[in-house]
């Protein structure tokens, strides 16, 4: 579809596109982790150690709204922003923490 959205044409401006709640996106930059306009924090956990890609790595998970975040205290690049429309289960295990021993981990 060519020429402005419906938005534009309505509001004479260009507007953001929400992908925060819908998409899975890895190692995001730091501004991508802030809340957009509207977002609300509910609650903000840590330290959430990554049991998986990272093992022992630590860091904070913050839920809102529209998505999980969760970011390493080590290396700010490494993080994770999960939309709550992509998560479609979520499941407990066990796993071996590099940190904490044997742990449950959800997954």
């Amino acid at each position: 579809m060519d020429g402005p959205s419906l938005a534009e044409a309505l509001f004479g401006k260009k507007t953001e596109e929400v992908w925060q709640d819908r998409e899975v996106r890895f190692d995001v930059a730091a501004a991508q982790l802030q809340c957009r306009r509207g977002e609300e924090v509910l609650d903000t956990f840590e330290p959430v150690e990554d049991t998986k890609g990272n093992n022992g790595d630590g860091g904070r998970l913050t839920l809102t709204h529209l998505r999980l975040m969760w970011r390493s205290t080590k290396q700010a690049r490494t993080s994770i922003s999960m939309g709550l429309d992509a998560i479609s289960s979520i499941a407990v295990r066990p796993v071996s923490s590099r940190l904490r021993g044997k742990q449950g981990s959800q997954l």
